[in-house]
């Protein structure tokens, strides 16, 4: 008997792990994106490595729920960053609950006229959600020229730090993409 009673245990566990494996990933929580990050990423165009840019990162909680990101990205001329034809951005988002995920409102001020966000008016709309282990974070909006312009931030966790992705589209054409590794420091 006692011995059934350890086969059937056994059988069980194994049925659980069978059924576990089979099932997607489960989401990270945002709190496990929170940190500060540096590394590197390349910049691909047409399937070549057309530069490199130098990435600092910071992840944070905002209140309610909410978090911020901000990004240094600098474009380093053969590798310095100490040299004429360096460039640097650099981007703070907040970003707040909504449905399943975030949303952020890029022309949110005090002097808006507009109550709601309209792409074809220029406003960019930023919104961020958990899959799997990424944290993904999309932009559309409408330019000066008219074209539309599609982002997609992909930060995935791994166990140093982050891996990224970003792909640009204009009217549905990839433009520009990067890929990079960023360690986290704290």
């Amino acid at each position: 008997m006692r011995h059934s009673m350890v086969r059937l245990f056994v059988f069980l566990g194994a049925a659980v792990a069978v059924a576990a494996a089979g099932l997607p990933a489960r989401a990270a929580s945002i709190g496990d994106y929170f940190g500060v990050y540096v590394g590197a990423s390349e910049v691909i165009a047409d399937g070549q490595v057309v530069g490199h840019r130098d990435l600092d990162l910071e992840i944070t909680a905002e209140a309610e729920d909410g978090f911020s990101v901000r990004l240094i990205s600098v474009a380093t001329v053969d590798g310095r960053r100490d040299v004429p034809g360096v460039e640097r951005w650099y981007r703070a988002l907040k970003f707040r609950p909504d449905g399943d995920g975030w949303a952020i409102d890029m022309r949110r001020s005090l002097f808006t006229e507009r109550q709601r966000v309209d792409v074809e008016e220029g406003d960019e709309v930023l919104r961020a959600h958990i899959q799997g282990d990424s944290l993904i974070v999309s932009s559309d909006f409408i330019d000066s020229s008219g074209a539309r312009i599609q982002q997609l931030f992909d930060f995935r966790l791994t166990e140093t730090g982050l891996e990224t992705r970003y792909v640009r589209e204009v009217d549905g054409v990839a433009g520009r993409e990067t890929r990079g590794r960023l360690i986290r420091i704290e």
